[in-house]
């Protein structure tokens, strides 16, 4: 909540800066609690304010398991709202699954309008 920018009705990063390392400058939540058993819905509402786009990674990962990526995809933003979404089953029960996106070495402004989990059954 102390992220969340008012006048956009979401949350703001302005990505100045970039390294050599794809990995610098991330978004994330750590952990996350999944069940073995369940089946794990996850999307991402995103836009940049970038007239040519602009590329991030969406991800979520097992930091109990040598951080093995459920989901890691390089997704390429535009000026409108896109949700991307992705279905996931753990391979064991984990109170540290971390869910973020990585700003993929690009500078440009990244909009986050929602990160929601939804699990089955609930």
């Amino acid at each position: 909540d102390e992220i969340w920018m008012e006048d956009f009705d979401a949350i703001i990063f302005d990505v100045s800066g970039t390294s050599n390392n794809v990995w610098d400058g991330a978004f994330w939540q750590p952990k996350i609690y999944t069940e073995v058993g369940c089946t794990y819905t996850v999307t991402f509402t995103l836009r940049t304010d970038e007239a040519a786009g602009r590329d991030v990674i969406v991800f979520l990962e097992d930091t109990d398991n040598n951080y093995f990526k459920f989901i890691e995809e390089t997704v390429t933003l535009s000026t409108e709202y896109q949700t991307f979404t992705y279905i996931f089953e753990p391979l064991e029960t984990n109170n540290d699954t971390k869910i973020g996106i990585f700003f993929a070495n690009q500078v440009g402004t990244v909009i986050i309008d929602s990160i929601l989990v939804t699990r089955d059954p609930s």
